[in-house]
């Protein structure tokens, strides 16, 4: 594994891990974090799919782990600008078909991403994906109200 930085249009810094693929078979895979975690989360999959044969990056979002910006706090414009100067770059480097894998709120990004630049991506994966499917855990016996949720939290921060 490798790591490094890539430097955004925004000006921040994205901190990355990266496993070049054993006998490339053409594609890479863009790892994306979800809330409170960061691209470390990845080193299993990454390992197991770059001897498989597709090199692995996985990033840490601006906010998160080593990547710059203010800790839990960047406009989701600005992560999904990053997520986009990163994905340009491995383009650039590799010339590979790129797929995005989100899992929870990585999910969410990915989904984004892929909705406003389909044309950059060749296809998505989501693990726990954190959305919200209409009619589905609509029970309030089995999801919790926002105001318990939010009274759970009260302590941390």
């Amino acid at each position: 594994m490798k790591t490094g930085f890539f430097v955004t249009s925004t000006g921040l810094k994205v901190f990355y891990r990266y496993w070049p693929a054993i006998n490339n078979l053409g594609c890479t895979i863009l790892c994306i974090h979800g809330l409170a975690c960061d691209s470390r989360i990845f080193n299993y999959f990454a390992e197991r799919f770059s001897k498989l044969g597709c090199d692995v990056y996985a990033i840490d979002l601006p906010g998160y782990g080593n990547s710059d910006g203010e800790k839990g706090d960047v406009a989701f414009d600005v992560a999904l600008q990053c997520m986009h100067d990163v994905v340009e770059e491995i383009g650039s480097i590799h010339g590979d078909k790129i797929f995005l894998l989100g899992f929870s709120l990585g999910g969410l990004y990915t989904l984004w991403y892929a909705e406003s630049h389909p044309e950059s991506i060749h296809g998505i994966v989501l693990l726990a994906p954190h959305l919200r499917v209409k009619g589905v855990k609509e029970d309030p016996r089995r999801e919790p109200s926002k105001r318990v949720l939010f009274a759970s939290l009260e302590g941390f921060e």
